[in-house]
């Protein structure tokens, strides 16, 4: 039989099998050169390979994350980064949780992270991020001068440098630090359009335009980017060029909630009411909650039904009102003293007078 083996012209050509060192090696080019969602599917190789890799499984998520992928890292990887149970993976695991805000979890995970090794500079580092977004902020900066400490060619101490001082009002300090967290790796979209941001609070229209397109090259189908890019056009004046920015985000996501936030505000503003509406609601159900939301929601019904209270029917009004108050309520439930609230609510209480 070996003779036949050997004769037959068609039997596969033996291949070496790739081994998770390579995926990982591959995965980490990968990542320095900001190409996150084929980082993500090396490093899942990786980790596929050697399930026992604690650094490929907490590089994965972390890709994940920052590919806008935090609710699956989280639903895929939880319990496999609680059972490694090192302050690595209970560090990613924290920054998880923060970019999917759920911000009391992430505390308790970067707490496990210090507590396990406090020479871990991502612990201290997604700790800030964490206190950043619980309003602690002495605590946020603490934490990012500890991560400096630690390292100061960490990208990651940078950042969370740059986030506690942006949720402290200090946009210029912010900017600098994101600057530096650049210059160490200049292939990461969202560095781009977080140093965006905070030009554009300063009114440096200029400078976040530029970044959110240097954003959009290095990630084609970053919806934030294009999102923001419109929203600062519209903080320009621009109405019209900011939809188009907008709209460019929901190609590239139609889920992501913000745009559709964004296009309803702008469609209120210019009285497109029956537009508005479909635009909150989307906002809304994707979980794009905040009080704005809810009362023009609540006021685009009751104008889109009354024609912005110029010429109705009685039954006009009550239909409008029957659609409208329930949101203008769920703001009131958040601010009693809303007054575009009550002014709603008296319009539909007074019969349109």
């Amino acid at each position: 039989y070996w003779q036949q083996d050997w004769l037959s012209p068609f039997a596969p050509t033996p291949t070496p099998t790739r081994t998770a060192a390579s995926y990982f090696d591959q995965a980490e080019v990968l990542y320095r050169e900001g190409k996150l969602d084929e980082a993500i599917v090396a490093y899942r190789n990786a980790y596929q390979r050697e399930p026992k890799s604690w650094r490929a499984l907490s590089r994965l998520v972390r890709a994940m994350v920052l590919g806008n992928q935090a609710d699956q890292a989280i639903e895929q990887y939880k319990e496999d980064l609680e059972t490694f149970g090192s302050a690595e993976t209970y560090a990613v695991l924290c920054l998880a949780y923060n970019w999917n805000g759920q911000y009391e979890d992430a505390l308790d995970a970067c707490v496990r992270a210090v507590s396990q090794n406090p020479d871990v500079v991502e612990a201290h580092a997604y700790l800030s991020e964490t206190y950043s977004n619980l309003a602690n902020w002495d605590a946020a900066y603490d934490e990012a001068a500890k991560a400096l400490e630690l390292n100061k060619r960490s990208v990651e101490a940078h950042r969370a440098l740059a986030y506690a001082l942006e949720v402290r009002g200090d946009y210029k300090g912010a900017a600098e630090s994101y600057q530096r967290a650049i210059e160490l790796h200049p292939r990461l979209a969202h560095l781009y359009t977080s140093l965006a941001l905070n030009y554009r609070v300063l009114e440096e229209y200029d400078l976040a335009i530029e970044q959110f397109q240097k954003a959009m090259e290095i990630d084609p189908n970053s919806p934030e980017a294009y999102d923001q890019l419109g929203w600062t056009y519209y903080q320009m004046g621009d109405s019209n060029r900011a939809v188009v920015e907008i709209k460019r985000a929901l190609e590239v996501d139609p889920d992501f909630a913000a745009a559709y936030g964004h296009l309803g505000v702008i469609d209120y503003v210019r009285q497109r009411y029956e537009d508005a509406v479909p635009n909150f609601e989307q906002a809304i159900a994707a979980g794009k909650v905040s009080l704005e939301y809810y009362y023009e929601l609540g006021l685009s019904y009751i104008y889109s039904y009354t024609n912005a209270l110029q010429g109705y029917t009685p039954e006009d009004l009550a239909r409008g009102c029957e659609l409208g108050v329930p949101w203008l309520d769920k703001a009131l439930e958040r601010d009693p003293y809303c007054n575009p609230c009550w002014q709603g609510i008296d319009v539909c209480e007074g019969g349109g007078q």
